[in-house]
Formats: structure tokens, sequence, C-alpha cells
């Protein structure tokens, strides 16, 4: 792994894989805890949020390339 070929020592390795079994399994459990309203909800949201990125991000690369051509 990363942390092996940096040279971290093998009792922090340890100790970082099982924090993070413990970071995974509290993310299920809050996944599964918060039910499923929530759930689509956020999927909603982060949906949402995503298009708006898209579209915003398509924007300004036309702009720049409008910009670029006006330079040229």
């Amino acid at each position: 792994t990363m942390m092996r070929m940096a040279g971290v020592a093998e009792s922090r390795i340890k100790r970082s894989n099982y924090l993070f079994g413990i970071g995974v399994l509290y993310c299920l459990y809050a996944i599964y805890a918060c039910g499923f309203d929530a759930m689509v909800g956020s999927a909603v949201a982060v949906s949402i949020g995503l298009v708006i990125y898209v579209l915003r991000k398509a924007w300004d690369t036309r702009r720049a390339h409008r910009l670029q051509q006006s330079i040229d």
C-alpha cells in the first residue's frame, strides 16, 4: 500500500485501518438511521447541485473559449 511505500510503521497502518473500519460502520449506520425520506431528499439535492455545476462549467468554458478567440 501507499502507507507501506512511504515507510509508515506497521502499528500506525493497523490503527488507521481500524479507524477506517469504524468510520465505514458509522456511515452505514447513519445512512440506515436517517431513513428513506432523508436519503431521497439528499439524492435530489445532490442531483440538482450536479446539474447546476455542469451547466455552469460548460458556460464558463464557452465564455473562456470566446474570449480566447477574440484575443487571437
